[in-house]
């Protein structure tokens, strides 16, 4: 495996450049270098070629302005002196831990982190690289998020014997609120720089830890609205009465509520009074959380443990039942004796492997990206494994407004505006913490320092397209090969949606917007808003992101066409269901995880009771 880090001269040069940029004294300076050398020997190959490549056109670029390495005598005295400016972020954003001086954690060097993960794997799981750990259940359930804790629970509560595997880490008390860069690495798959490669690079956006994305997402809840109900499931089993049976339930159990007024914070009063002044369809969201506190850190895995994740909820009453919930257990393949599921079969993290045999059946919940890798890597499903990738791109606009909005108060993701859902996209709040709304902050150096300053002042919305663009998933090894590009059709929705956002945040009283596509203006103010009439539609000039995945095991009751059956069940295959989104024939357009945990809940009842006998 090739290796990619700093080296101890790259970090020492690192350290130099980011004491010159962002004024933080030596030793902080140094560990965050360190950390980026630790970072990118752990990272995927391809994640830590660019991260590397980055750092060096940072180190190096100033060669061709000044001919020598940046280093202190390498930025002129008002740019040294401008980016410190940054650091009175540290009074603003201490309450919510940022900055604020709580040792290693606080930055996300993750000193603690990596102490604890250390102890973990020296306690072991095994005697040697060549042991193979046995295990039988009734039924193995394969990943842990919606689908998966959601089928583990209705299974145990039928009184049957349930093991569920799941690649990723357990998810404690000190995993939790450690801030992006610790969140990435330890929740995130691919440690956050999961992509999707076609004529842009567009992030992929997945858990990959007990819970799944339901630890890291925005805590909301949608029911599924008529209109997506038609285009996905008329004609199946599913009926609306049955989806709404099982959304009453759900609702009960995981507490979801919408967002109080309290909660709102500012970014999401400034949304509802912006659309309220245009006369726009918006409501606060609906969330799955008890006593919400509005730290506003949904993503870093709620600190304050009042999200009503899966790991919160459902396993942990899968388990009361006698479900198992094994984490570190990478399935690689699904064992097939004739025409039957009968085992599961991976490796954990020391390379040991394991096979899980099922009595009654295999349950495969990995995701839209994972499924497919899973079934092709076993050589069943047929043609269809991979293909038809969907998914919810999005994008942000930024308004910067004259009154402080303090967006890391209140709910991570509190309004939305649905007026548009009917022509292919909605709007909604996105709370990025400091550190993710730098990425997305435009310009260098002073510049950048100056907009980096005015951060307790913006406002960040997004708008997420129901794309009909169709991608494919193929198993790479050891990550997945995504190929996605959206089509003429989505640029233009993502081209309107910019708009509407933008006159939004202007109704809303913005002072300016930073629109975030390359080609036009970096800053627009109200009265500029003719230069965003003819915006690029080439996706390489968007920063976007995907996050809502669908299709790659769609449902059909021809196989072929599809790859599993009305029954959720793999077309050839018995004792092997798919209960996750990939099965969904389209994109849904609306936040997926309610109907993913419906639609589980509904099929694994009736695989409770029709399963073949063990």
């Amino acid at each position: 495996m090739i290796v990619i880090g700093l080296g101890a001269g790259a970090q020492r040069r690192l350290a130099v450049l980011l004491g010159d940029m962002f004024g933080e004294d030596a030793r902080v300076s140094a560990d965050v270098a360190t950390f980026l050398d630790g970072y990118l020997r752990r990272a995927p190959f391809v994640a830590a070629f660019g991260l590397r490549a980055a750092i060096w056109a940072m180190e190096w670029m100033p060669i061709a302005f000044i001919a020598r390495p940046a280093g202190a005598s390498a930025l002129s005295p008002e740019t040294r002196a401008l980016p410190r400016g940054v650091v009175a972020l540290e009074g603003v954003l201490g309450a919510r831990g940022v900055l604020s001086g709580e040792g290693d954690r606080a930055h996300g060097l993750g000193r603690a982190r990596d102490r604890a993960d250390a102890h973990r794997a020296a306690a072991g799981r095994g005697n040697g690289a060549d042991d193979v750990i046995h295990d039988v259940a009734d039924f193995v359930v394969i990943g842990s998020g919606a689908g998966g804790a959601t089928a583990a629970l209705v299974l145990a509560e039928a009184g049957h014997d349930v093991i569920v595997l799941e690649e990723g880490p357990e998810v404690r008390a000190e995993d939790r609120g450690l801030g992006p860069s610790e969140a990435f690495s330890r929740l995130f798959r691919d440690r956050g720089a999961q992509v999707a490669m076609g004529r842009s690079v567009i992030p992929v956006l997945q858990g990959r830890c007990v819970g799944g994305t339901t630890v890291i997402n925005g805590a909301i809840v949608w029911r599924l609205p008529e209109d997506a109900w038609v285009r996905s499931f008329e004609g199946t089993p599913y009926t609306m009465r049955e989806f709404e049976r099982c959304f009453d339930r759900i609702e009960r159990d995981l507490s979801v509520a919408p967002a109080s007024d309290a909660l709102l914070g500012g970014n999401g009063r400034l949304m509802r009074d912006g659309a309220k002044k245009l006369g726009w369809r918006g409501h606060a969201i609906k969330r799955n959380v008890v006593d919400c506190r509005g730290s506003g850190r949904c993503l870093e895995s709620c600190p304050t443990q009042r999200k009503q994740s899966m790991e919160a909820t459902y396993l942990p009453r899968a388990a009361a039942l006698g479900a198992r919930v094994v984490a570190d257990r990478e399935v690689r393949t699904i064992e097939v004796r004739g025409d039957r599921a009968v085992a599961a079969l991976g490796r954990d993290p020391r390379g040991d492997t394991f096979r899980v045999e099922a009595r009654r059946g295999v349950v495969l919940c990995a995701s839209a990206i994972q499924s497919p890798c899973i079934l092709q890597r076993s050589g069943i499903g047929g043609p269809h494994v991979g293909k038809h990738f969907t998914a919810h791109p999005a994008t942000a606009v930024m308004g910067i407004y004259e009154e402080p909005v303090r967006i890391w108060e209140g709910a991570t993701q509190s309004y939305e505006v649905d007026h548009f859902r009917g022509e292919g996209f909605k709007m909604e709040t996105a709370s990025l913490p400091l550190e993710l709304a730098g990425v997305r902050i435009p310009g260098f150096g002073a510049e950048f320092a100056r907009r980096m300053a005015e951060y307790p002042h913006m406002a960040v919305w997004g708008v997420q397209i129901r794309a009909e663009a169709e991608g494919t998933v193929a198993n790479g090894g050891a990550t997945a090969r995504i190929a996605y590009t959206p089509t003429a059709r989505d640029m233009d929705l993502f081209t309107r949606g910019i708009r509407e956002l933008t006159k939004m945040h202007f109704a809303a009283g913005a002072k300016r917007v930073l629109p975030g596509v390359h080609g036009v203006p970096a800053s627009v103010e109200a009265h500029e808003t003719s230069k965003l009439g003819d915006l690029p539609t080439d996706p390489r000039a968007y920063a976007l992101i995907a996050s809502h995945l669908f299709g790659t095991c769609r449902m059909a009751s021809d196989p072929r066409a599809g790859v599993v059956d009305h029954d959720l069940a793999v077309h050839g295959v018995r004792g092997l269901w798919v209960l996750d989104a990939s099965i969904f024939p389209t994109t849904l357009g609306v936040n997926p995880q309610h109907t993913i945990m419906a639609l589980a809940m509904l099929a694994a009842e009736q695989i409770a009771e029709r399963a073949p006998p063990a």
